[in-house]
């Protein structure tokens, strides 16, 4: 199946807790997961570069969502990963 969607990766800009900070501990640069088709597709290659390139691996995963700790790592992130 030749599968290429247009946007992978939706930004989430200040994402804060209920609590009124982030306190998730994985990180404060959100993207949403948009093309979940293509991440299933690449899931394995994707979670083994959080794990090689992030401070607490698979973790940045949290459903739908990616966390990242830094701009710097979610601009590698999309540059990686975002087509």
């Amino acid at each position: 199946m030749d599968y290429k969607a247009a946007k992978r990766f939706q930004l989430v800009p200040g994402l804060i807790g209920s609590n009124g900070q982030f306190d998730i501990g994985i990180g404060n640069y959100g993207l949403m997961i948009e093309d979940y088709v293509w991440w299933m597709d690449n899931e394995r290659d994707i979670l083994n570069w959080m794990v090689d390139n992030l401070p607490h691996g698979i973790e940045h995963q949290q459903g739908m969502m990616v966390y990242l700790p830094t701009e710097n790592d979610r601009i590698l992130f999309l540059l990686r990963w975002g087509g």
